[in-house]
């Protein structure tokens, strides 16, 4: 279905720094249950100002060092100007269109990302929810298990609810919303990559909350 929301990009700048009231964010997240875009979107607006914050600084000092012992290059002259932005400025002026493209481009050219103890950590209110085995009489599921070392692209499936509607949503070990899905089948197929770490899902129908488990995908 196409999504109709206006001012998409300001709304989801809104709610990544905060500024939208209680009512707005929790307007925007039942939105992004039902809209694959704005999911997708919201997704890699807050990776990309996550990994500014963290990386932006020490990536552009790494890359600079490295372009003084070289010679001139048209990627040098274009990746100059930006990394001003992390020598004389705080991190948030740095986000702006184009510029984001250009700033992941370079952080993975100048460092992969490492696999850290950190995104296998887990996450005590979950745990939480997990012990108390929640799980709803309506639904069986059949994988991933809990716990259980998955691919970076995993199938979920399960059994019951077929006539309802039910939305699939993934979590990261902080506890952010990565995916949210819906889907009327009883197996789903995840094409977007997840990098290695500790993860959450949760089946949910229209007002309760069907089931919630965990998985792990690994550095390969």
């Amino acid at each position: 279905m196409k999504c109709e929301l206006k001012n998409r990009t300001k709304i989801i700048d809104n709610y990544v720094h905060g500024k939208l009231s209680e009512e707005e964010r929790e307007a925007f997240d039942e939105h992004c249950f039902n809209c694959e875009r704005c999911s997708r979107e919201l997704m890699f607006y807050e990776e990309t100002v996550d990994l500014i914050r963290k990386e932006g600084e020490t990536v552009f000092s790494e890359y600079l060092e490295r372009s003084r012992q070289k010679t001139d290059h048209p990627v040098r002259n274009m990746l100059d100007p930006f990394s001003r932005f992390f020598t004389s400025k705080p991190w948030r002026y740095a986000i702006a269109g184009v510029s984001l493209v250009i700033i992941i481009t370079v952080f993975i050219w100048v460092r992969p990302a490492p696999e850290t103890s950190k995104n296998f950590e887990i996450l005590p209110y979950l745990e939480g929810i997990l012990s108390d085995a929640h799980r709803s009489e309506s639904v069986t599921v059949l994988s991933p298990e809990i716990g259980e070392t998955v691919k970076d692209r995993p199938t979920f499936k399960w059994t019951g609810m077929e006539d309802e509607t039910i939305y699939l949503v993934i979590l990261d070990n902080l506890g952010n919303k990565r995916f949210a899905f819906m889907t009327d089948g009883n197996q789903f197929f995840l094409q977007k990559k997840l990098n290695p770490g500790l993860y959450y899902w949760k089946l949910e129908s229209e007002d309760d909350l069907l089931f919630l488990g965990k998985f792990i995908v690994k550095q390969e």
